[in-house]
């Protein structure tokens, strides 16, 4: 089946556009990429794939399973002996040294 392909013509800030450009470059994506991955996940899903809301009750509520999800993962992690093991700190540096900033206390 050939792919057909169409325009997309949007209005966005350009400040929030040069920064999007600019994180989505180091991922080794694009805009135009970024907003098909967006469309896609959106028609699979069925719904927005992020949260939208105006209360950080409703969000973490929603936050949940991905929170058991991710904390099964590390558990399932933690008892691999072949993982790295680092401290917290020798995590923040190495954020701070990819990222250029420190992260607040």
């Amino acid at each position: 089946m050939k792919t057909t392909h169409t325009n997309l013509n949007i209005r966005i800030d350009k400040h929030v556009k040069h920064q999007a450009e600019e994180l989505l470059s180091e991922m080794g994506l694009n805009l135009s990429t970024a907003v098909n991955i967006f469309l896609r996940q959106l028609i699979r899903e069925g719904n927005i794939p992020f949260i939208v809301g105006t209360h950080k009750e409703d969000v973490s509520q929603y936050n949940l399973p991905y929170i058991r999800q991710k904390l099964s993962e590390a558990e399932a992690e933690a008892r691999d002996p072949n993982s790295v093991r680092m401290s917290v700190d020798e995590v923040m540096g190495k954020y701070q040294e990819k990222y250029g900033y420190k992260i607040q206390d």
